[in-house]
């Protein structure tokens, strides 16, 4: 419910982080689709959701195009992470 409050806070000049590490933000990956603009929003947010990053066991939100859609990044994720579609990630950020 704050996620939009807290990205504003973290992108102020005048904020320090004095904790934890940019490696702890939430990993965001997409396969068979680029979305630009989804992943300077993201980005913006606080999640890692660069388009050129790999998979790993720590991502948590693989997107995809369609539902069905089937690669070989979805063997990658453990069972933790989310797919979800391209639409699905729009709703949720328009929340």
């Amino acid at each position: 419910a704050f996620a939009q409050d807290l990205a504003t806070i973290c992108n102020m000049d005048n904020v320090e982080r004095t904790y934890g590490d940019v490696s702890e933000a939430v990993q965001i990956r997409f396969t068979g689709c680029r979305d630009e603009k989804l992943e300077e929003e993201l980005i913006k947010l606080g999640f890692d959701a660069s388009g050129n990053k790999s998979v790993t066991k720590k991502t948590a939100f693989l997107i995809v195009p369609y539902s069905g859609f089937t690669s070989t990044k979805l063997n990658k994720i453990s069972s933790a992470c989310n797919v979800i579609t391209l639409e699905e990630a729009w709703a949720m950020l328009s929340k």
